[in-house]
């Protein structure tokens, strides 16, 4: 993955932690590293966009001063397709980022969730994991957002302030005519997602002041269930 000298100073110092590329094919994967000066760029979640969803304003976080200035150097090749990679940088020597919290032993119970009753936004962030990574071969990956995998196949992400919507939800895949159902049933809580809504996934806020966890752990395993093998599928209901 390579960059403009100019913007070297600005990634190694943190300032700009994402990038917009015009490929044909992704040519970076989540948790990939790439040499940038005296230390690696790591790759923290890979999303596909429209180009309409390109705002001055990720034009300025990528390091660029206007949308003009970023298209110019945003395609490669033949590129049509455009990615949003997200990304953070570590020097040589410097301790690398926690790959996240532990695998648990089990999924949290609904007495355990409703006890717990998280309220912070790490704490909730943490149950999410957990409730993701007790599915069968389920894998987490990210920093800001994170994306819960099986198989390769994404089932869900953990948006937090998903360019600029100022919302910490949980973004799942649904089934056909479920997204409208909850989105019209209560508006507050589950919302449309950008780019991703077009394909039927629906958000479900886990920042408001109450938050029910049944939804959430719902939520996740019948996106799950919809992506995962069948084996794998029934393991989980298997396991409760």
């Amino acid at each position: 993955m390579q960059f403009t000298k100019k913007l070297h100073p600005g990634i190694q110092s943190g300032a700009i932690d994402c990038s917009i590329r015009i490929w044909q094919q992704p040519r970076v994967k989540v948790g990939g590293r790439y040499r940038l000066g005296a230390g690696e760029v790591v790759v923290d979640d890979l999303q596909e966009i429209l180009l309409d969803d390109v705002t001055p304003a990720l034009a300025r976080r990528s390091g660029f001063d206007d949308l003009d200035d970023l298209l110019a150097t945003a395609k490669h090749g033949r590129g049509e397709r455009v990615f949003l990679v997200a990304f953070h940088y570590e020097e040589d020597g410097a301790p690398s980022r926690p790959k996240g919290p532990k695998r648990p032993k089990g999924r949290p119970t609904a007495a355990q969730r409703k006890r717990k009753a998280p309220k912070t936004p790490a704490a909730r962030r943490k149950l999410l994991v957990s409730l993701a990574e007790a599915l069968p071969e389920a894998e987490v990956t990210g920093g800001q957002h994170l994306k819960f995998a099986v198989r390769k196949k994404t089932f869900g992400y953990y948006l937090c302030d998903h360019h600029g919507d100022g919302m910490i939800a949980l973004c799942c895949k649904a089934l056909a005519g479920e997204q409208q159902r909850l989105v019209s049933a209560d508006p507050e809580r589950f919302k449309v997602p950008d780019y991703l809504g077009a394909r039927g996934w629906v958000s479900y806020r886990i920042d408001l002041d109450e938050v029910d966890w049944d939804v959430a752990d719902a939520l996740l395993r019948e996106s799950y269930r919809l992506v995962a093998p069948k084996r794998l599928v029934t393991a989980m209901e298997a396991e409760g």
